[in-house]
């Protein structure tokens, strides 16, 4: 039992972790994920010592069972060094002031977003307030939103890094295999007019 106990909360641990870094933002998520999980469903597994009428009848992975699996095993690159990180968000019209994007409340469209850190970049928001950036490499990053006119007020995020708007985010783009994505990095706005 106490065996059990112990595999139960080392596979929790990295899920505990990653909710954990999460919390510095309340409405950033972190999401990781990896393309070679999915190739490891392919890979032949060595199963011990079979008799040889065993071995003629144990079914290759690659060959039955899996119709996703090639018949010849393709060869598997080296695992890269490092992922890549992506940023999604959206700019919205906080009517009400509370700081989350509410029914009704609509994004900013034509707003520039900047973002700062190893890597710089600006992009503008789509028709809806959303925004994204794409493969960055490891690094802390800085994440701003920059009104169109000095009539609009900043209501979320209500704290983090110093921006020209007043705050934004940092985010960590971690030196990992595999990619992570951060979604919820929104900026609200209302208007002072």
């Amino acid at each position: 039992m106490r065996g059990s106990l112990v595999v139960l909360a080392l596979a929790m641990s990295p899920f505990v972790v990653r909710v954990s870094q999460a919390q510095g933002n309340s409405h950033v998520v972190r999401h990781e994920g990896s393309a070679r999980a999915d190739a490891k469903k392919c890979d032949e597994r060595q199963r011990g010592n079979p008799s040889s009428t065993g071995l003629e009848n144990r079914a290759d992975p690659r060959a039955k069972g899996n119709k996703d699996c090639a018949t010849t095993p393709a060869p598997v690159p080296p695992p890269s060094t490092t992922g890549h990180t992506d940023i999604f968000g959206t700019l919205f019209n906080d009517l009400d002031g509370s700081g989350y994007q509410d029914a009704g409340e609509p994004g900013l469209g034509g707003w520039t977003v900047q973002l700062s850190g190893p890597s710089s970049q600006t992009v503008t928001t789509d028709g809806s307030g959303a925004y994204s950036f794409s493969g960055l490499s490891a690094g802390m990053y800085t994440v701003c939103a920059v009104p169109p006119s000095s009539s609009w007020a900043l209501t979320a995020p209500s704290g983090g890094p110093s921006c020209s708007s007043g705050f934004g985010f940092s985010i960590e783009a971690p030196d990992l295999v595999g990619d992570v994505w951060y979604s919820g990095v929104d900026f609200g706005f209302k208007s002072t007019q």
